[in-house]
């Protein structure tokens, strides 16, 4: 039975892959939900000529 962790061991990738993800979610839900995002109606007007 282990009845101790070690705090400063190396964490495995599933572990990293998930706190990774959560991270993202968590940044992506806050820029998508503030108040400073526009969006142009016409799209096409933005990109470069000949594109």
């Amino acid at each position: 039975m282990v009845t101790e962790k070690d705090e400063n061991r190396p964490k495995d990738s599933n572990t990293l892959d998930n706190e990774r993800i959560q991270a993202f979610q968590t940044w992506l839900t806050s820029q998508t939900s503030g108040s400073g995002i526009e969006r142009s109606g016409d799209l096409s007007a933005l990109l470069p000529a000949g594109f």
